[in-house]
């Protein structure tokens, strides 16, 4: 998806991903990555890598359980094969 777009489109795409990670409201973040390719690690949480809807579902409890909580680019590690 993202080698189609172009330089204004990926910096909405990224804008729109940081403020769901910066707000915990992560409505529409399925329009934003490839629903079927993705692949998350909640430390503690899950027992290893899970897929898109388990990964929401887990980021939603920390925002619940956690109130302010937030996720910034710099905490994020990103593994590409």
């Amino acid at each position: 998806m993202a080698d189609t777009l172009s330089a204004d489109q990926k910096k909405d795409l990224h804008r729109r991903f940081s403020e769901m990670l910066q707000t915990g409201n992560l409505n529409g973040l399925a329009e934003l990555i490839d629903v079927d390719e993705y692949q998350d690690m909640c430390p503690g949480v899950t027992p290893g890598w899970v897929d898109f809807e388990t990964a929401r579902n887990c980021f939603s409890q920390v925002y619940a359980a956690i109130p302010g909580a937030a996720m910034k680019l710099k905490d994020i590690v990103l593994v590409t094969t």
